[in-house]
């Protein structure tokens, strides 16, 4: 086994140990429900994770900002959000008919 993932897999344990019972039952959930995922969705959340961490300082700290503000959202306005957001996304992937075909 390479030293790297040897020494991730220790400071795990560690951590492990230092977990409180609840805290310790919450990674379980959480192991659980990544677990239940289909593969391509966790390879999505891991491309943008590494994404994320290869991002400057400053931007990775804005982007905090903004999903902290976002959870701190009344879940009715986060819904109406995801959901406007999810609509613009399929409008702007949609193909782009050439201009003298838009005139029609």
């Amino acid at each position: 086994m390479p030293a790297e993932r040897q020494e991730r897999l220790r400071r795990g344990a560690e951590r492990w140990q230092r977990m409180t019972p609840e805290e310790r039952k919450e990674a379980e959930e959480r192991f659980k429900r990544w677990q239940e995922l289909p593969p391509e969705q966790r390879e999505m959340i891991r491309r943008r994770y590494k994404e994320f961490h290869n991002l400057p300082p400053e931007e990775q700290e804005k982007i905090r900002r903004g999903s902290k503000w976002f959870r701190e959202l009344p879940p009715e306005e986060r819904r109406e959000l995801r959901q406007k957001w999810q609509n613009e996304e399929r409008r702007d992937s949609r193909p782009k008919w050439p201009r003298e075909m838009q005139k029609r």
